[in-house]
């Protein structure tokens, strides 16, 4: 995301060009996120929402949401999503295809995202530097307005990394 876009202060970021730009993602620590969707019938819908949830917290993971609904013929239907490590997503799906009496649909797909990883990690790295020369000149800083206005410039560079962490 664009800084300013976000309403944060421009002057002083400086995107950093791609550190994987021009090689093979072989030569750099590959980041893939993978997505899975399965379709089935359980013997009961709201038995299998806490199972999955137990099998995906047993492998690390959390459940992201969860509804089950009873639908006007007295049958229940639910939705689970749920997100693992990409180590353990084959495992996971594997694992709750084995709660279904019928599995009546199964797509998964991966997605390469080593180069957006790359680039939020350098500008992380920039952020923070940002942050190390505001805390000295305030140390320098000797006018009330001078202090203020360095810190509001960290509370901005703070901001920034927050949301490059999260």
């Amino acid at each position: 995301p664009m800084m300013d876009e976000a309403g944060r202060d421009t002057d002083f970021y400086m995107p950093m060009p791609s550190p994987t730009a021009g090689q093979t993602a072989a030569e750099v620590d590959q980041k893939i996120i993978k997505n899975g969707y399965v379709r089935m019938v359980v013997e009961k819908v709201a038995d299998a929402a806490v199972e999955i949830g137990q099998l995906a917290t047993a492998r690390g993971g959390f459940v992201q949401s969860s509804t089950v609904t009873e639908r006007g013929d007295g049958a229940y239907s639910g939705e689970v999503s749920v997100r693992v490590p990409v180590a353990k997503f084959e495992e996971a799906m594997s694992e709750i295809k084995k709660l279904a009496t019928l599995v009546q649909h199964e797509t998964s797909s991966g997605q390469d995202v080593t180069e957006q990883y790359t680039d939020l990690q350098a500008q992380l790295r920039n952020a923070k530097a940002q942050e190390e020369v505001y805390l000295e000149i305030l140390k320098q800083a000797k006018t009330v307005e001078d202090i203020l206005l360095v810190q509001d410039r960290l509370g901005n560079i703070r901001a920034v990394i927050e949301s490059l962490e999260g």
